[in-house]
């Protein structure tokens, strides 16, 4: 098989099996659910899917919040509930989640949606050794991402999932190297991909269809995503989890705290209301 057709039928593949893993993120204010106030979108990518929901996705949905409400805008307005996240899925199902985590720093946030009506299909990480001499992420490898926005068809439920195909163009770089918009410190990967093939959040695939970064944005040209180490490393310093190897274990672990946290918070609601009847 050559190239042409191991892209077509690795795109096939991404088509079946993940684009049921990533949804169209749209944020509002609680108060002000009107339509037309919606003001932000942006993918993100559903990295766990069982008693509860886990979507990672871009901070920078909210930066619109921040162009209309001035610089005095807090993201605790954001964790404390004020605003609201609608999660719109592949097939017309959606759903309604809480920003739980938030870090400007790193341009990331952790969506939950705490009793999922549906189950979907989550992303799977490439594991920490295949990192280790920078294979993944050697000038030339092949990536592919899914872009998801919705189509305004059917009160804008339904998605529209392209998957583009492009190429690593450089080796890691840190944000110190291109822009002073992140910390220094934070390693990108650089790759080509054309312009109306990927979107703020998306997963950014290997050959395998593992994910193997979340793309961030564009700077000169070019497309940079985060590398899923500097995510693991952003989700152990938020959560202080130890003990994991790699982003597979780190997401696990994750999951199975709040997840305990959750059901240990809606036990003590129905302790309470117990309580006064």
């Amino acid at each position: 098989m050559d190239d042409n057709g191991k892209s077509a039928h690795i795109i096939r593949e991404l088509e079946d099996k993940h684009l049921q893993s990533v949804v169209s993120l749209t944020a509002w204010w609680k108060e002000s659910r009107v339509e037309g106030r919606e003001l932000s979108v942006a993918t993100g990518s559903i990295i766990h899917s069982s008693k509860i929901m886990l979507v990672l996705g871009c901070a920078h949905i909210f930066q619109s919040f921040i162009t209309c409400y001035g610089p005095g805008f807090d993201t605790a307005l954001i964790l404390n509930g004020n605003i609201t996240i609608r999660l719109n899925f592949f097939d017309g199902h959606s759903a309604e989640g809480r920003v739980y985590c938030i870090d400007w720093w790193k341009d990331l946030c952790l969506v939950l949606v705490p009793v999922p009506n549906k189950l979907y299909e989550s992303v799977k990480f490439i594991e920490d050794e295949n990192m280790m001499g920078q294979s993944v992420y050697t000038r030339g490898e092949r990536v592919f991402s899914i872009f998801c926005l919705p189509t305004h068809e059917k009160d804008g439920k339904l998605l529209f999932g392209t998957i583009a195909e492009g190429e690593i163009s450089g080796l890691p770089i840190t944000a110190n190297d291109f822009t002073w918009r992140y910390h220094s410190d934070l390693e990108f990967f650089e790759f080509a991909m054309s312009a109306e093939g990927g979107a703020s959040g998306g997963p950014i695939f290997t050959k395998k269809m593992l994910v193997m970064g979340i793309l961030l944005g564009g700077y000169d040209g070019m497309k940079f995503a985060v590398r899923i180490d500097q995510i693991r490393r952003w989700i152990l310093d938020c959560f202080n989890i130890k003990g994991t190897k790699n982003m597979n274990e780190t997401v696990a672990k994750l999951s199975a705290d709040l997840s305990a946290r959750w059901t240990k918070k809606a036990e003590s609601k129905v302790s309470s209301r117990r309580g006064l009847a």
